[in-house]
């Protein structure tokens, strides 16, 4: 993927529109918030989704609404409506005009690529001519353990866990997995993995998911992946607050502060994850809240 970057930083250097086309979870989004920050543009990333039918009516009748921002990037953009797309070309065909945010759209349809005159109509043609095929991550294999090692680290912090590394035997299974999902599914695997601290819950479940996919249907119960992924990240915030607590004695100020987060949010989780009373009567029962 560095050739593919090196192109995006160059566009990102310009005032050109971008087309990003890749399937679901390739990397768009991050992508196009790269591109945002390499142009060292200190205006703000501005996301618009043009899957809402609402985006389509504000651009038609207040595109200035819409067009704010450093960069304003177009998830969807093959489901915006073609009047929309045409007041677009309108605007950024007026040379008149300036200060306009830069565009990157995204897209999941390949025949932008084909030169298919009926799918290229109004705004699709000037983004056609600066376009960037992402591909699966299963055609990237040399991407597989960069990316699953950067999830492992963030994780392993967010988590309080070790940043221990991944057994030949899983770095073996990535390496050959399909990896449907792409770069979401591999994100999600790690977390995972850091929350649980074992591997075989992963690949059994990547297996099941997979077995699910291909045969549609199946004999035994299958768990989602991000079923158990979200089990397993509720389990290790448990036990990584019980943990901050405890060596806090239960000062919550503190224990939020170490934490990272507001005195509110570490209220409300100590709630949500279950804590009482009970869960303190073993400690020091003389905490404070200084």
């Amino acid at each position: 993927m560095h050739w593919l970057e090196s192109i995006a930083a160059e566009a990102a250097r310009t005032h050109c529109p971008v087309l990003l086309i890749g399937d679901p979870g390739t990397g768009k989004r991050a992508l196009a918030i790269r591109m945002h920050h390499v142009s060292h543009c200190k205006e703000p990333f501005e996301e618009v989704d043009c899957a809402n039918a609402n985006v389509a009516a504000m651009i038609s009748n207040d595109v200035a609404a819409v067009l704010q921002g450093g960069t304003v990037y177009l998830h969807n953009f093959d489901e915006l409506s073609l009047p929309a797309r045409n007041v677009l070309l309108a605007v950024y065909s007026d040379t008149r005009r300036d200060n306009l945010p830069r565009l990157i759209a995204a897209t999941r349809q390949r025949a932008y690529t084909l030169g298919a005159s009926r799918h290229l109509t109004g705004f699709g043609h000037a983004l056609a001519s600066v376009s960037l095929l992402l591909p699966p991550l299963r055609r990237r294999s040399e991407d597989i353990l960069v990316l699953a090692e950067y999830f492992r680290n963030s994780y392993s912090d967010l988590f309080g866990r070790d940043r221990a590394r991944l057994s030949n035997g899983l770095s073996a299974f990535f390496l050959t997995y399909a990896w449907p999902g792409n770069i979401d599914e591999l994100d999600l695997a790690i977390r995972t993995l850091v929350a649980t601290a074992d591997e075989g819950v992963v690949m059994e479940a990547l297996q099941a998911s997979a077995l699910c996919k291909s045969e549609g249907t199946s004999d035994r119960p299958i768990v989602p992946l991000k079923k158990a992924a979200r089990a397993a990240t509720q389990n290790a915030e448990r036990e990584l607050i019980c943990n901050v607590l405890e060596r806090t004695d239960w000062n919550r100020k503190r224990a939020a502060r170490e934490l990272q987060i507001s005195y509110k949010a570490l209220l409300y989780k100590i709630k949500q994850i279950g804590l009482d009373e009970q869960d303190r009567s073993g400690l020091n029962a003389g905490y404070n809240e200084e």
